[in-house]
């Protein structure tokens, strides 16, 4: 059993600390999910041509955060002919090397004659929480 603390001052650079143990602290605090200050957070929003916007607002995924101050226009894939899919707005955590992000992604659907939306990737370093779904 290891007994850990902090955060103290470094004193000729005693005591380090990674973004993991900074991060952490908060899980006694903060669950995943958007901030609803103000009460429209991260909505998304219809606009035409294939388009949604994503309104201001803050998002937590395993003590990791992502502040969009602004709208994010996010583009959809052009609509099946014949067949209806459901898409999500995700915000997608990855914490492999290559990324360590979040970001604002549209996981398209597949077209079919009963649609269903796309499962959630919940595995290794990658962690998404759905936004919307959207029926195309």
């Amino acid at each position: 059993m290891a007994v850990t603390y902090g955060f103290f001052d470094s004193v000729n650079g005693d005591r380090t600390y990674n973004a993991d143990q900074i991060s952490n602290y908060f899980l006694k605090l903060i669950s995943n999910g958007v901030f609803a200050t103000p009460s429209n957070s991260m909505q998304v929003v219809a606009l035409s041509d294939m388009n949604v916007n994503v309104t201001a607002g803050w998002g937590f995924i395993n003590c990791k955060w992502i502040n969009n101050d602004s709208l994010y226009t996010l583009q959809l894939d052009a609509a099946d002919i014949v067949l209806n899919r459901i898409d999500r707005i995700v915000l997608h955590l990855d914490t492999s090397a290559a990324y360590r992000s979040i970001t604002i992604q549209v996981k398209t659907g597949t077209a079919a004659a009963t649609p269903t939306a796309p499962a959630l990737t919940r595995s290794g370093s990658v962690y998404e929480l759905s936004l919307a779904q959207i029926y195309v």
